[in-house]
């Protein structure tokens, strides 16, 4: 028994069943089962019964006859030789662009040997539990080949699932999904994945995050129509569904026409929370059909499709969500001395300045510097948060803008209003002992009072001027530091009568401080920041990628020779990341224009001091040279730095 069912076509559901060992079909009318099929040749084919099996043969068509069977298109055309090849129970064959449904049974027949089951096979279907045991331990490979064999297409599909594990970037994940469309379905010319519109009143549905057509590159010229009926059929009803043209089942659409769209397969893109768009591809432009093992391989193919694009977004929520966790934590640090408002966001914006710069060299020491996409990045977090640590110092030492700190300088001042208000006391009773021994009259006695207060008082007042002048952390000089010694020892008598100096000891030592405001012990509470940095950064459960983010935050200070800090690192022990780390930060510090304790650096000046540095050995010359020669001119062409 043959039965023959049109399923899409001029003839669809048109049926017949044959009981005869031969059946012609074409478009003529001496054939068994003709059709209208411009596409079909006058004898396009038959079906016979020889031998125990159910063999069709291409009868030299002018098209040639595709089988579908078990998921695989088999193509026989050869306009020179009949070719012929033997069909299961049940198969499809595409005639044209008439596909057709064949049913072949004979109560005898043998299994044919192009789709025998093997026992283990059989065995594994009714469920003996061997079998079942020995599959669980069989190799990937071996059950790869095993499915492979029964749809040769399904490489394509294992081949995509391969490569969609190693790229997290929509734009490469939907060109590799249209490839692997193309390459599984032959009759496919037209590419789409589609995604709900965003925008209020508009007339489509859907919006493309993708079109391909067949060996066509993407453009910007006019986009591909879409079937927006087609669409919303998928996308409302969460159902695949394959559209043929001329069936009884379906008129097509104006777009559909347009695009001379025989035939489509559609499926929504599901994922685990949401209904995400809808893909598909259709034959626009070609004479090809799809069949029902069709939709069911490209269903498949859509859930891999809805797996990789909520993974991407799930990727990029996590990213944009760990962005902004980096920059709250920043701005948290920064809020905390709002004198460095900036410093991390430009300091990491040189550091990857320099490393874009290194990758691109093609000569030179610098050529054998190359950063990877995962690399970049982590070396933009290492330097965003090398002042991460900075949350551990005291406040009073982080936002410690000068010498003396703020209550500490109070205290000094008043010290010294009461002793220009002891001055006059002092000088009279001075006056008057004098008076007395020479007998003065109290006329006299009052004006050299007068006078030696007169002295006493500028002194003073020359004395806290010398203090408040050198309160901003600039480099004291030699007369400076012996004139601050010489007020440390001057005294004046208070209110108790108790003799006392203008500078307690403390408050001389912060006066000394040969070149900025911090004091040894508040230097160490400040360099301990990048040990901090380091030691908070690594509680962090950081992934593979960027593992090395507490290293290069932490070791930010370290240099050549070794006498940086927290570790005392040196020469190859310090990556090249951190040493690109270094200098951005070292000029940054010099050039920035909101520390109220010094005036910024010129751009020129702080190239100086990097190149002494590097000349001295603290920092890499290679590093210097290429900042100042292609980073810095760039910044100052963007209106990032002032022109010299």
């Amino acid at each position: 028994m043959i039965r023959l069912t049109v399923i899409s076509g001029p003839d669809a559901g048109k049926k017949a069943t044959f009981t005869a060992k031969k059946v012609l079909l074409g478009r003529g009318p001496n054939n068994d089962f003709s059709v209208r099929d411009g596409l079909v040749s006058q004898n396009h084919a038959d079906i016979r019964w020889e031998a125990g099996a159910c063999l069709f043969r291409d009868l030299k068509s002018r098209h040639g006859s595709l089988i579908r069977l078990q998921g695989n298109t088999l193509n026989l055309h050869d306009r020179d030789t009949a070719k012929e090849m033997a069909l299961p129970e049940q198969c499809h064959i595409i005639l044209g662009e008439t596909l057709i449904s064949v049913e072949a049974r004979e109560s005898t027949r043998p299994q044919s040997s192009l789709i025998t089951v093997p026992p283990t096979e059989l065995n594994e279907i009714t469920g003996v539990n061997e079998r079942v045991v020995k599959r669980a331990t069989e190799s990937l490979d071996a059950v790869t080949r095993r499915l492979v064999m029964r749809d040769p297409r399904l490489v394509s599909i294992f081949k995509l699932a391969r490569s969609l594990n190693a790229v997290t970037d929509l734009d490469e994940i939907l060109p590799l999904i249209a490839e692997t469309t193309f390459e599984a379905f032959p009759a496919a010319n037209f590419f789409a994945v589609t995604i709900p519109t965003e925008i209020a009143g508009s007339d489509e549905l859907m919006r493309p995050l993708i079109l391909r057509e067949r060996g066509k590159a993407p453009s910007d010229e006019q986009p591909p129509l879409l079937s927006q009926a087609i669409l919303k059929q998928v996308y409302e009803t969460q159902e695949a569904v394959l559209f043929v043209r001329d069936t009884s089942s379906f008129v097509p659409t104006e777009s559909m026409i347009n695009a001379r769209i025989t035939a489509c397969v559609a499926a929504p893109l599901v994922g685990q929370r949401k209904l995400l768009g809808v893909m598909q591809a259709d034959t626009r432009g070609l004479g090809g059909l799809f069949g029902p093992d069709d939709l069911d391989l490209f269903t498949v193919l859509a859930s891999y499709t809805a797996f990789a694009i909520e993974r991407v977004n799930l990727t990029r929520n996590i990213y944009e969500m760990f962005e902004g966790v980096v920059k709250l934590s920043v701005r948290a640090i920064e809020a905390r001395d709002p004198t460095t408002s900036g410093h991390s966001e430009r300091v990491a914006d040189y550091t990857t300045r320099l490393a874009l710069l290194a990758n691109n060299e093609t000569a030179g020491k610098l050529a054998k510097i190359t950063f990877s996409r995962e690399e970049m990045t982590e070396l933009r977090y290492g330097a965003l948060l090398h002042d991460f640590g900075k949350i551990g110092v005291r406040e009073c030492v982080l936002m410690k803008g000068t010498r003396l700190r703020e209550e500490h300088l109070a205290t000094v001042r008043e010290r010294f209003e009461t002793a220009r208000s002891n001055a006059h006391n002092d000088a009279f009773r001075v006056a008057l002992d004098r008076g007395t021994q020479l007998s003065w009259e109290i006329r006299e006695v009052r004006d050299y009072a007068a006078r030696i207060a007169k002295r006493r008082i500028d002194e003073i007042d020359e004395a806290e001027q010398v203090i408040i002048d050198n309160q901003y952390g600039r480099r004291l000089n030699e007369a400076t530091i012996a004139r601050i010694k010489k007020i440390g020892e001057m005294s004046f008598c208070d209110s108790t009568g108790r003799i006392r100096t203008l500078l307690s000891p403390e408050e001389l030592e912060d006066m000394l401080i040969m070149q900025g405001t911090l004091n040894k012990s508040e230097w160490v509470d400040m360099r301990s920041h990048a040990r901090r940095s380091r030691e908070f950064l690594s509680q962090i459960p950081w992934s593979d990628d960027l593992a090395e983010i507490p290293n290069i935050a932490g070791w930010h200070h370290e240099k050549l020779d070794g006498s940086g800090y927290p570790d005392g690192l040196s020469g190859d022990q310090i990556p090249v990341t951190v040493r690109m780390l270094t200098v951005a930060d070292i000029f940054d510090a010099m050039t920035a224009a909101d520390r109220p304790y010094r005036k910024a650096a010129t751009v020129e000046r702080a190239m100086q001091v990097l190149q002494e540095e590097a000349d001295a050995g603290l920092l890499d010359n290679d590093l210097v040279k290429a900042f100042g020669e292609g980073v810095v001119p760039v910044l100052v062409r963007e209106g990032r730095l002032p022109e010299a």
